[in-house]
């Protein structure tokens, strides 16, 4: 039996990025919280214990590990992919009060 174009579309298709994760390593001190609260599994760790970012395809730009890692050493960049990818308060969610960090140069 052939599989029908409506199960294609549904199950073997994988869902776009939405954010890009960028780790400065020499600000990282090792700490692995990025890993523990990453909800989509993003992040790894290599045989020191520093993040890895072995799967960037699972990353919905929720921002946790930028607001968790002390260190200040993961950069979150939003992918603009056109319509589909409206910030949190584009698609009517309400503003926690919590300004989110701002990278500094």
């Amino acid at each position: 039996m052939e599989p029908s174009s409506q199960d294609e579309s549904q199950g073997s298709k994988r869902p776009k990025p939405r954010g890009r994760v960028t780790i400065r390593y020499e600000w990282c001190k090792k700490c692995r919280i990025c890993i523990v609260f990453c909800p989509t599994g993003v992040f790894t760790s290599d045989e020191f214990g520093a993040p890895i970012i072995s799967h960037p395809e699972k990353c919905i730009n929720c921002g946790l590990c930028v607001l968790r890692c002390p260190d200040f050493a993961i950069k979150l960049e939003a992918l603009d992919e056109g319509k589909g990818s409206e910030t949190r308060k584009q698609q009517g969610e309400k503003d926690s009060g919590v300004d989110q960090p701002k990278e500094i140069n």
